[in-house]
């Protein structure tokens, strides 16, 4: 259900956009590898989607491509990787540096990305290693590059720097309290950053 959906974009955050089609708006949660590729504001727009139900929670996760979308998937069915915690690993790496790190069990690279620690990235490794492997071997997309860094020519007010880069914590699973305090130890080391670098580091 909802395999894509294709639409005018009508609002854009770093890990939320709202697409607009034959009058509904969709609210689409994304990583922030997905949001710098994304186009304009009024541009149309085509993206990958998937919906996670649970008991009384609705939500439309989108990707850019679909080996992102993919290792979402993937991601949310080892234990203890719920979608927030999946998409705040696939806005913290490229695709292909995470599927590297699992398939040559990098549990140094893994226990970096935020939320992982040794007893999940254990579980990363042994639940995700083979599947990866055939999906990168097979995939179309697996050849494309990915390990550019998220760069933007975008400059923003420091206040609304500061907002923007908490709110996108806090919707990748953060409290309000842990994301204040990771965007402001950011800041203090270096304050010339644009929106998504902020936020890559606070996660890091």
């Amino acid at each position: 259900m909802y395999f894509s959906i294709k639409g005018v974009l009508v609002e854009k955050k770093p890990t939320l956009i709202i697409i607009e089609n034959n009058g509904i708006c969709y609210e689409i949660h994304i990583s922030l590898e997905t949001s710098k590729k994304l186009g304009k504001i009024e541009e149309t727009i085509n993206i990958f989607t998937y919906l996670y139900v649970k008991e009384d929670v609705f939500c439309l996760y989108g990707f850019y491509d679909l080996m992102e979308k993919e290792l979402f998937l993937k991601l949310i069915n080892v234990s203890g990787i719920g979608p927030k915690m999946a998409l705040s690993l696939l806005s913290s790496a490229p695709v292909v540096q995470i599927i590297s790190m699992i398939k040559n069990e990098n549990m140094k690279g893994l226990c970096a990305l935020p939320g992982i620690g040794k007893k999940t990235a254990g579980r990363l490794v042994l639940e995700l290693r083979d599947p990866l492997a055939k999906l990168e071997e097979f995939s179309p997309l697996s050849k494309h590059s990915e390990f550019e860094m998220i760069t933007s020519s975008h400059s923003f007010e420091m206040n609304k720097n500061e907002y923007e880069a908490v709110s996108a914590l806090v919707s990748l699973g953060f409290s309000q309290q842990q994301a204040k305090q990771k965007v402001l130890k950011v800041l203090n080391e270096q304050t010339d950053l644009s929106l998504e670098d902020l936020i890559k580091k606070a996660l890091k």
